[in-house]
């Protein structure tokens, strides 16, 4: 059960539900577009089963019609930055981004945190680690900001999942365990996700 919890929070880098009715483009069925999104979470969820990057291919090609239509856009824009980043187009992603407002995203840090996020893979691959982990802490700060002001007194499983999934990337383990752990002190009741936190950002990846 846990292991089948933790797979479907591979999705949570910002999967939002789907608001709103009509499509953007009045050209393209909306049930089109529902087929598409749905076909795209497929391949995905097949690229993380065997790694086959042809699924990623694929299942962007599906987005872009997804993305189209006004009910399906928000999660189609979800699914697109995940392949991206895992198609490793770090330039691409970041012009992808740059190209969306703020309004675009279920929560208003996604657009800048994302910007922040592919600058600092970019930096990785050029083995400037040091420009790298200024774009992480910037990418960790909108979230910061975001919870200070919307989020203070309530826990918000997708905002931190995307908080921890970048601290992980700058962090040593006892540090990660230290901040989970106060989260379970100041909410109790969330205990049980905050230990799904717990195994999925403790597996080795690149600890300091």
């Amino acid at each position: 059960m846990l292991k089948k919890r933790i797979n479907q929070l591979v999705a949570l880098l910002g999967l939002c539900f789907i608001i709103g009715n009509g499509c953007g483009d009045q050209s393209i069925n909306s049930t089109v577009c529902h087929e598409r999104l749905k076909s795209s979470s497929i391949y995905l969820s097949e690229y993380y089963a065997n790694k086959v990057k042809d699924n990623l291919i694929k299942g962007l090609v599906d987005v872009e019609i997804a993305i189209k239509c006004y009910e399906t856009k928000a999660a189609a824009i979800e699914y697109k930055i995940m392949i991206i980043a895992l198609l490793e187009d770090y330039k691409k992603g970041y012009e992808f981004l740059d190209s969306l407002n703020t309004e675009d995203f279920s929560y208003s840090y996604k657009r800048d945190m994302g910007k922040f996020y592919f600058l600092a893979k970019e930096y990785e691959r050029e083995s400037d680690l040091v420009n790298r982990n200024q774009m992480l802490e910037k990418a960790i700060t909108t979230i910061d900001i975001y919870i200070q002001n919307e989020a203070k007194e309530h826990f918000d499983e997708k905002v931190y999942y995307d908080l921890f999934f970048l601290k992980r990337e700058i962090l040593n383990k006892d540090s990660i365990l230290f901040e989970l752990d106060s989260l379970i002190v100041r909410f109790p009741e969330d205990k049980e996700f905050i230990n799904i936190l717990k195994e999925t950002f403790t597996i080795p990846h690149n600890f300091n």
